[in-house]
C-alpha cells in the first residue's frame, strides 16, 4: 500500500468509527474530556476492523489509543523508562507485506474560544510533531479536534488564522500554506499544512474536527 492511500485510509477509518456513533453517545461525548472520547473512538473503530466486513480494510489494521512510543532511535539499554514514554493519542497501524506503516493523531477537546491554542501549542500540541516527539521519522502526522461548542468550521478558522498570523512560530513551510484536505470518506473538516521540523525536515499535519455536540451531527 502506497503512503497517500494509507493516509486516506487513516481518515476513512476515523470517519467511519465517528459516523458510527449514536446521538445518545454523541451527547454523552459532549461532557466527556478528551482520553475519554479518544478512548471510546478507538474502541469504536477496532469494532469495525475486527469482523473483517469493510471493504478494502482488512484485519492487517488496527487502532489504539495512548500507545506508548519506543525511542527506536536509541539502543535498548538507553530507552525511556515505560512511565515517561510518549502516548500519542491515537495510532493507527497496517501491517503489509512489506512494510509496517503508522499515523499519529494528538486530540484536544475544544470547548472554548480559546482551546485551539493547545491544539498548536508547542509543548502539547503541534509541537509534539515538530519537536520530533512522535513519528520521529514520519512523513505525516494528524491534529484531531473534538468540537464540544460552536461548530468545527469556526474551531478550524482559529487554527488557520493563527498560522497565517505567525508561521514562522508554527514553522509553516514555504508553500505548505493551509488548505482543505479532500477525502472520499473523510471528515467533512479537515485541512492540511507543511510544516519544518527540526533537523530541516518536514511533515504533513492533516488537521480534522469532529463536533460532539447535542443537535449538530445532520444526517
Amino acid at each position: 500500500m502506497n503512503f497517500d492511500r494509507f493516509i486516506e485510509n487513516v481518515h476513512r477509518l476515523l470517519q467511519t468509527g465517528y459516523a458510527s456513533l449514536s446521538n445518545k453517545e454523541l451527547n454523552h461525548f459532549n461532557q466527556c474530556d478528551e482520553p475519554t472520547i479518544t478512548g471510546g473512538l478507538a474502541m469504536r473503530i477496532q469494532q469495525l476492523i475486527d469482523p473483517g466486513k469493510l471493504p478494502g480494510i482488512s484485519r492487517a489494521w488496527c487502532v489504539v489509543d495512548n500507545w506508548p512510543e519506543a525511542a527506536l532511535h536509541l539502543s535498548l539499554q538507553k530507552q525511556p523508562k515505560a512511565k515517561k514514554r510518549k502516548l500519542p493519542d491515537l495510532k493507527f497501524r497496517f501491517g503489509g507485506q512489506r512494510q509496517a506503516l503508522y499515523f499519529r493523531f494528538e486530540a484536544k477537546k475544544l470547548a472554548g474560544s480559546g482551546d485551539y491554542a493547545d491544539l498548536i501549542s508547542h509543548e502539547d500540541g503541534l509541537g509534539r510533531f515538530l519537536r520530533r516527539v512522535y513519528g520521529r521519522q514520519d512523513e505525516a502526522g494528524g491534529l484531531l479536534g473534538y468540537v464540544q461548542t460552536e461548530s468545527p468550521e469556526i474551531h478550524a478558522e482559529r487554527v488557520r488564522t493563527a498560522l497565517v498570523t505567525d508561521p514562522k512560530k508554527y514553522r509553516v513551510s514555504s508553500g505548505g500554506d493551509w488548505t482543505a484536505a479532500t477525502w472520499k470518506d473523510g471528515p467533512k473538516c479537515s485541512f492540511r499544512a507543511v510544516h519544518s521540523r527540526e533537523r530541516a525536515s518536514v511533515i504533513v499535519i492533516f488537521y480534522s474536527f469532529l463536533p460532539f455536540r447535542p443537535l449538530s451531527y445532520g444526517s
